[in-house]
């Protein structure tokens, strides 16, 4: 049988349901032999259907132990003999193989009684401490199953993509409690929407603001410029992985749940939702992001090019993501704002090479990104930075709070890898006296906050906060 270490399970079977019996042996229940302490017993049942002839049933499982003669599997009430029942350790997989094929469109039953270890590392059916109402300090047991662990409990189709109905049964003493995942039955709390001053601590009103900004962050003038904030400066780092890239271990799918995959994800999200340009755009979906520069040439034409923004442009990128094939240049959606005129969309092409704008430069003010839908960086000569904080301290207004956010994060990005020097930067932001927006304010926290992180054990700025 040919696998690879994160194979698909085998799609001739469909997934439909699990009946799982489960019996926990834990340190605090009476009778428990030593032996068996932190351990369990189980059974399940799972309900599948086929969707073409086979011979072979392939489940997940790691770190389980079938009790092989217990194992059977039936079509229409009809016991069919199970062969040979092989676990595969290194792809974490066990495979019946049945003495007769099942034909296609057939239901059938798959019964496994099996016993597990329950571990401390976290993930599957794992131990933890707890201390109860009386101060007593007391063991039980939890589960973690995303993203591939059911597996560490139960041998299943473990696959996010693959749906399924359950059915638990916890057999435990009398006395001990166990408690399930269930329908929703309420909505937020009002005790932690709601603080006095003469009731909660001073503790409970940060929760409550917390509580508060959360959900006002869900709107999307505010979450979309965070998430592309946190994008931003994690993509910009050696760590850094694609969005389309294919796990080859399943110790590997952790590493895509990241500020990539969820911050990048929605900011990439929001660019398409703008231009309606998902088929072209999922060819161009790699690593980085353009750092897109500005120039004026001639005091006639702002020449506009590109190249791919880094931190640290001198360490390589890590092998497998770093071939030729993949390259560093984007077609880029380009939204620029001259003057006070509406934001106008163009492109700036690989294969065009620089972009060109027509203007009279001296009296023109160009900003681009302009309300911060594209997935880049933007960076202008020196005489261009002084027009656009010049443009901030006259009227702000002029720019949306997204532009303003964008023109801030950019700015302290373009001097943190020398592009500019940040008396460049701290000129631009001398207009935030007058801001009352957010999102441009927390553009500039962070670049304080990066800032301070580069000087702020200087003696010279012991005192910076």
């Amino acid at each position: 049988m040919a696998m690879t270490d994160i194979a698909t399970n085998d799609r001739k079977t469909l997934r439909r349901s699990y009946n799982l019996s489960v019996k926990p042996y834990l340190p605090m229940y009476a009778g428990v032999p030593t032996e068996r302490e932190m351990t369990f017993d189980a059974e399940v049942e799972i309900g599948a259907k086929t969707n073409e002839r086979v011979d072979e049933i392939e489940l997940n499982m790691l770190n389980l132990e079938i009790i092989k003669e217990s194992c059977a599997v039936t079509v229409k009430n009809k016991a069919i003999k199970i062969r040979n029942i092989s676990v595969i350790a290194v792809y974490q997989k066990v495979v019946f193989s049945l003495e007769e094929f099942i034909e296609e469109h057939e239901e059938l039953k798959i019964k496994i009684s099996y016993t597990g270890a329950i571990t401390e590392d976290k993930f599957g059916f794992y131990e933890i401490l707890y201390t109860d109402k009386n101060g007593l300090k007391k063991t039980g047991a939890t589960t973690q199953f995303e993203q591939v662990h059911a597996r560490r409990m139960v041998p299943c189709f473990d696959e996010p993509s693959f749906k399924a109905t359950w059915s638990v049964t916890v057999i435990h003493p009398e006395g001990s409690t166990a408690l399930s995942n269930g329908i929703e039955v309420g909505s937020d709390r009002e005790d932690m929407l709601l603080y006095r001053d003469d009731l909660y601590k001073m503790g409970d009103r940060h929760n409550t603001e917390l509580i508060i900004a959360h959900e006002l962050a869900h709107q999307a003038d505010y979450f979309l410029p965070s998430s592309l904030e946190e994008a931003l400066v994690a993509d910009d780092m050696q760590s850094t992985h694609p969005l389309n890239w294919k796990a080859e271990k399943p110790d590997e799918l952790m590493e895509g749940v990241s500020r990539i995959s969820y911050s990048k994800g929605a900011s990439l999200l929001a660019m398409i939702a703008a231009i309606i340009g998902a088929d072209d755009f999922y060819k161009a979906v790699k690593i980085g992001f353009p750092l897109v520069t500005v120039r004026s040439v001639n005091g006639s034409t702002f020449e506009i090019t590109q190249e791919r923004y880094r931190k640290n442009p001198s360490l390589p990128d890590p092998p497998k993501y770093n071939t030729s094939r993949r390259g560093f240049k984007w077609d880029v959606p380009l939204w620029y704002q001259i003057n006070h005129e509406p934001v106008t969309l163009t492109w700036l092409h690989v294969k065009g090479g620089s972009l060109y704008i027509s203007a009279d430069t001296a009296n023109t003010t160009i900003v681009v990104n302009a309300d911060r839908y594209g997935f880049y960086r933007q960076n202008y000569d020196v005489v261009g930075w002084k027009k656009i904080g010049q443009q901030l301290l006259k009227n702000h207004t002029v720019y949306s709070r997204r532009t303003r956010n964008a023109i801030i994060s950019d700015a302290f990005a373009a001097a943190l890898v020398g592009r500019i020097d940040y008396k460049t930067v701290l000129d631009l932001i001398r207009y935030l006296k007058d801001e009352t927006e957010y999102i441009p304010w927390s553009a500039a926290f962070t670049g304080f906050e990066e800032l301070r992180k580069h000087i702020g054990n200087a003696p010279q700025v012991k005192n910076f906060n």
